[in-house]
């Protein structure tokens, strides 16, 4: 994989990120219980009922392997926020499970409690490929490097994010798109995917899911 240029990208301002402050115990679950309704107003009822479902049932019936939806599983910076919304898409609602097994045994639970359906990443199934190789430019970076995430979950956010870039601009994007076959997200969401495809306007940062 090439690497990008040294120094300052574009969306860098030099500055340090402030030291973490503590946190009460209180304070960590009403940052939670916020996320989670924040999250729960992105999706549709059906979807996120059904999610819901998975967590009860694996909690109820002690079935272990169940990491949580893609969304839940990364942190990035909030200037990337639109890029990787529009890079993931609905993928970002997939839920992540260790095996092809709990896969099948939750799949077969929600059946018997007509609980709705869920599209399931199972680690141990998931062969993304190799990384491709990245425009060695300040004006692009691939998405994946900005994620933060467990390593062992590295399978399922290279099935999504992998063959993605964030780029300076448009016209950035669509020389890099041809020249590397990758997706290009500007910091706006607009999109040059590998196929020629256009995508862009208005996009509405209030309503962030991440």
């Amino acid at each position: 994989m090439t690497r990008a240029a040294p120094g300052l990208a574009f969306w860098d301002d030099g500055r340090r990120p402030a030291p973490p402050r503590r946190r009460t115990d209180n304070a960590i679950k009403n940052r939670w219980n916020s996320a989670q309704r924040k999250l729960q107003h992105s999706m549709a009822r059906a979807q996120w009922e059904a999610v819901a479902a998975v967590k009860r049932i694996a909690k109820e019936k002690k079935i272990g392997g169940l990491h949580g939806m893609l969304i839940e599983l990364f942190e990035v910076d909030p200037k990337f926020f639109t890029a990787v919304e529009v890079a993931g898409g609905g993928s970002l609602f997939h839920v992540v499970v260790d095996t092809d097994e709990t896969a099948a045994t939750l799949l077969q639970e929600l059946q018997n409690a007509n609980a709705g359906r869920v599209t399931f990443m199972p680690l141990n199934r998931l062969r993304p490929g190799k990384d491709p190789e990245y425009p060695d430019s300040a004006d692009a970076f691939p998405i994946v490097a900005r994620l933060k995430y467990e390593k062992h979950l590295h399978p399922a956010f290279a099935s999504v994010f992998r063959k993605c870039l964030i780029v300076r601009s448009l016209e950035v994007g669509s020389r890099f798109s041809r020249s590397h076959d990758l997706d290009a997200i500007t910091l706006e969401g607009d999109v040059v995917n590998r196929k020629g495809a256009v995508t862009g306007g208005y996009h509405e940062t209030g309503k962030s899911r991440l």
